[in-house]
């Protein structure tokens, strides 16, 4: 004949038995939803912070100015002979050497042609041809070598303007005629008029 338990020492039976051989849940184990009574241990709440849009942040700004060192690269050009000079200027990466040389030509008057002037990078010639992107920097100091240019500079001198020569003035003289007559009439008499008149045709021819 079964004993029968009272709820106390059933109670007592069950934790004896559950601590000796405790419950385990089988992987594929799944309560329903309505049976859930509670959902752990309740976590403070997350503090509400507002976020204030700034149209231009950091970031954008450092993704803008990267993309600007990106496609750019600061030259640094120094020549070593006369005409002296030092130069810097911010150049395209695809740009090439030789567009280089055309700023310098332009921007130096002493400098004639593109021909006159090489590139170097640590002693090392940089042909015209060579992009800058190659430089694989966004920053170079070139050193600028200037030659003579290879057709020489046309000069243009002032025309040697030669002595005027001066124009001789005719000195107008007057002849003391009525003197002349005088003397004549105290040879000639009355003829003296006539003297004086052939006198002053001769001299009028003369002139």
């Amino acid at each position: 004949m079964a004993t029968q338990l009272t709820e106390k020492e059933f109670v007592s039976n069950f934790l004896t038995l559950a601590t000796i051989h405790p419950f385990k849940y089988s992987k594929d184990h799944f309560k329903p939803y309505e049976d859930v009574e509670q959902l752990g241990v309740a976590l403070p709440a997350l503090p509400c912070k507002k976020y204030k849009y700034q149209p231009r942040s950091a970031t954008a700004a450092f993704l803008e100015s990267a993309s600007r060192s990106t496609d750019n690269v600061e030259l640094s050009l120094k020549s070593v002979r006369p005409p002296k000079f030092s130069i810097s200027k911010e150049f395209r990466k695809n740009q090439s050497i030789h567009a280089v040389k055309e700023f310098l030509v332009n921007e130096i008057e002493e400098l004639v042609e593109t021909q006159q002037l090489k590139v170097l990078l640590k002693g090392k010639v940089l042909h015209d041809s060579y992009i800058l992107s190659d430089l694989s920097t966004d920053s170079a100091a070139l050193t600028v070598m200037v030659s003579k240019p290879s057709t020489p500079v046309a000069t243009t001198s002032a025309p040697v303007s030669s002595p005027a020569t001066p124009t001789p003035t005719s000195k107008v003289v007057e002849m003391p005629w009525t003197e002349i007559e005088e003397l004549l009439k105290i040879r000639f008499g009355q003829d003296a008029a006539t003297y004086v008149a052939r006198l002053q045709k001769g001299w009028e021819l003369t002139k």
